[in-house]
């Protein structure tokens, strides 16, 4: 084909992983992602806009977007 959709494939959640957000104190990005069981390291996956791109990233996951990890 001549022209093609670059779509890179979005990273899944390992079965051990727990889901995060890093959020940041100052300007209040979020980044979704997972916590690594072995390392205890965070991994990101996307980056969270708003509250509702935040709900999608909970529900993708199996999180409760109220109990969600939040590291700072």
């Amino acid at each position: 084909m001549l022209f093609r959709s670059k779509k890179t494939p979005t990273p899944e959640l390992p079965p051990d992983g727990e889901p995060a957000i890093r959020q940041s104190i100052c300007t209040g990005e979020m980044t979704g992602g997972y916590i690594d069981p072995g390392d205890g390291r965070f991994h990101a996956l996307r980056l969270l806009r708003d509250a509702g791109e935040k709900a999608a990233f909970c529900r993708e996951m199996g999180a409760d977007p109220d109990r969600i990890r939040i590291l700072y």
